[in-house]
């Protein structure tokens, strides 16, 4: 599952006894930012949950007889009823653990029942707390929450000796129906054990990291992205040798030919041998020119070829942390697309060794035919 899948799975969970009303909002605001599944509160809370939330997708999921549940049946109904009338879209309610544990079975499914019944048509998820009961206990735990009408069985509550593990998860899937939903919460801080948790049977997670379990990244994606990065550094290194050193030949290659026409020159100027005579310097300066200017157009492609892996570099924000993220024509990216062609059109042909040199050549040429005339 990817980060948005788990995300529609968790519920943002803030059931400190102080957290404030601010950090309710904050929960809120969390929960549509990152599109959990909803917010997990304290009853006292819903209704400012809801106002929250109202306009989302998000639901406000609140917590009955939380954390003991060693209250009485008419107290959790009581508290399920007031929640669900200030706008509590679920109830996770605390099973009488002391009741389960004294194997008075009818008292607990009558426990559960009643919440269930003061919840009306809203899901009730049933939290056990795993980790105070036995193999056994578990197992009579799930069977009497299917049989009060509960939607979910759910590990813990967060705060007692431990949170969800997944081999309770496993062990309350064997146990429950397939159409029974399974939370699993309390102590689950990263992706790694989310993703677990949900590959385990559970159906959703109650977790107050949910923000850091959603955006931190895995070890594996940090390795894959350090790895991306150097060989992006690796590739950005090859295309700026490549574009250097062809960058360098052809202005050598016109170095070589500027001696070669001043060579040409002088010995005409000087009328020595083999030239002495117009005709001769012409065809000489057309076929000196007409080579270079060959040669020019191969190193000009080589180094486009470097120029190209640059701009998508610099194009695609890659280099954004290093030098070279400087454009190569101030401003260029803030302007439109037509102004920004015409910009690049100008630079890169008209005001650029691409147009100069050729020119030098045309004009050398046409000299040479002069010559010959």
């Amino acid at each position: 599952m990817d980060k948005s899948a788990i995300a529609q799975k968790i519920e943002h969970t803030n059931l400190k006894p102080d957290a404030t009303v601010d950090d309710i909002i904050k929960l809120c605001r969390e929960a549509k930012q990152y599109q959990f599944f909803g917010v997990c509160v304290n009853s006292q809370y819903t209704k400012l949950a809801k106002q929250h939330l109202c306009a989302s997708q998000c639901k406000v999921v609140t917590v009955v007889g939380f954390p003991l549940g060693a209250m009485s049946s008419e107290a959790k109904a009581t508290e399920a009823k007031i929640a669900v009338d200030a706008g509590a879209d679920e109830i996770d309610m605390v099973i009488s653990i002391g009741l389960l544990k004294s194997e008075k079975y009818e008292d607990v499914k009558e426990d559960i029942k009643k919440v269930v019944e003061a919840a009306a048509s809203k899901p009730v998820k049933v939290i056990i707390e795993t980790v105070l009961l036995t193999e056994d206990e578990k197992r009579k735990a799930c069977e009497l929450a299917q049989e009060a009408g509960a939607s979910f069985v759910k590990t813990s509550t967060g705060f007692s000796k431990g949170g969800a593990t997944i081999e309770d998860v496993k062990l309350m899937r064997k146990f429950v129906a397939k159409k029974m939903g399974i939370k699993a919460a309390g102590g689950i801080r990263d992706l790694q054990t989310a993703k677990a948790m949900l590959e385990a049977g559970a159906d959703r997670l109650g977790c107050s990291a949910s923000v850091d379990i959603v955006t931190v990244k895995s070890s594996k994606e940090e390795k894959t992205k350090i790895m991306d990065d150097h060989m992006k550094r690796i590739v950005l290194d090859y295309a700026w040798k490549w574009f250097e050193y062809h960058a360098s030949q052809r202005l050598i290659a016109f170095r070589f030919y500027m001696i070669i026409v001043g060579a040409l020159g002088w010995i005409f100027l000087r009328g020595g041998f083999p030239i002495k005579h117009p005709i001769p310097l012409g065809i000489s300066l057309i076929l000196v020119s007409i080579f270079f200017y060959i040669l020019e157009e191969r190193n000009n492609r080589l180094v486009d070829r470097g120029r190209d892996a640059l701009d998508e570099f610099e194009d695609n924000n890659w280099l954004v942390d290093t030098a070279y993220a400087i454009r190569h024509n101030d401003g260029m990216s803030k302007k439109s697309n037509k102004k920004r062609f015409i910009s690049k059109f100008f630079n890169r042909y008209i005001v650029s060794h691409y147009f100069v040199i050729r020119a030098i050549y045309v004009i050398m040429i046409g000299i040479g035919l002069w010559l010959c005339r």
